[in-house]
Parts: structure tokens; C-alpha cells; sequence
């Protein structure tokens, strides 16, 4: 069997997408096999998606942000440190991992579109504001809250 073109290679392991593949075939060579149902799920908050079928609408709205912000960015498959060397290279700051295959990045826009373009990306979109806070803390009240905040010291680079 040949390697599909979307074939991701681990050295110990092949990450492919299932479609096309005769998963009883390679068990019955001794390949192990494991299957993973939306492997790209993302659960942020409670608020569920895949970023390529929808990205949810914004819950609280607000402006884009002219210079750099928090972004998000999904890759096609376990992620691998060179693939976060060259977002770094591009200008983009790894800063968070969110599972599946994501990190919260600080960029502005002209290095996300740079970074982005690489054939590891599988998609990259704004991190939304109702994916800052909990979700009991989306309707924010008049009263104090107790909280924690990511904050970012590259808040002034570019």
C-alpha cells in the first residue's frame, strides 16, 4: 500500500486521514491501527467545533485588532517542534497548546498570514473572545469576578 500524499510521518507512526484506507488490510499484514472519530474537534470553553466545516460566531462580539493579537492555529496532525520553529521563524508566538493539534498564538496579522501558508497548517482563525473567559463568566455583571488572565510580554512586538 502506497503512502497517501496527506501521510504525515512520525518515524513510528503514519498519520493519515482514514478516507480510502482498507483498515482490515493492514491489520491483516500486522499493522496496528488505531481509528480517532474528528480527530479535529476542538472544544474550547464548551463551545464545540471543527474549524473547516464551521467556526462558531463570535459569542461577544468586538473590533479586529489592528496590531498583533491572539490567535488560533490548528495543524494537520500531532504536532511536530519544527513546525512551531517555523510559525516562530514567520514572527508568530507559539503560546498555549489547546488539544487537538492547536496552539494559541500572538501575531499580527501579516506574520499569521506568512506563517499560515505552510503545508502543516490545516487552518488559522481569530480566538475569539468568548474563548478568553469561562463560560460562566461570559455575562459579565457589574460585581467583581475572580479570574485568571493570559497575559503576553510581546504585547508591543511585531
Amino acid at each position: 500500500m502506497g503512502r497517501s500524499a496527506d501521510a504525515l510521518d512520525y518515524g513510528r507512526f503514519q498519520w493519515l486521514p482514514a478516507e480510502g484506507v482498507d483498515v482490515a488490510a493492514l491489520r491483516d499484514a500486522g499493522i496496528e491501527v488505531s481509528a480517532i472519530s474528528d480527530p479535529f474537534v476542538l472544544d474550547i470553553g464548551g463551545v464545540t467545533f471543527d474549524p473547516l466545516v464551521s467556526v462558531p460566531t463570535p459569542i461577544i462580539a468586538r473590533a479586529p485588532s489592528a496590531g498583533p493579537d491572539w490567535h488560533l492555529v490548528q495543524f494537520r496532525g500531532p504536532i511536530k517542534s519544527e513546525w512551531l520553529d517555523q510559525l516562530r521563524a514567520d514572527g508568530i508566538i507559539p503560546a498555549q497548546y489547546v488539544h487537538p493539534y492547536s496552539y494559541v498564538v500572538w501575531s499580527d496579522s501579516a506574520a499569521l498570514a506568512r506563517g499560515t501558508t505552510r503545508e502543516a497548517v490545516r487552518w488559522s482563525g481569530e480566538f475569539q473572545t468568548a474563548f478568553r473567559v469561562q463560560p460562566q463568566q461570559r455575562a459579565f455583571g457589574s460585581g467583581l469576578r475572580a479570574t485568571m488572565a493570559l497575559i503576553s510580554r510581546h504585547r508591543d512586538q511585531k
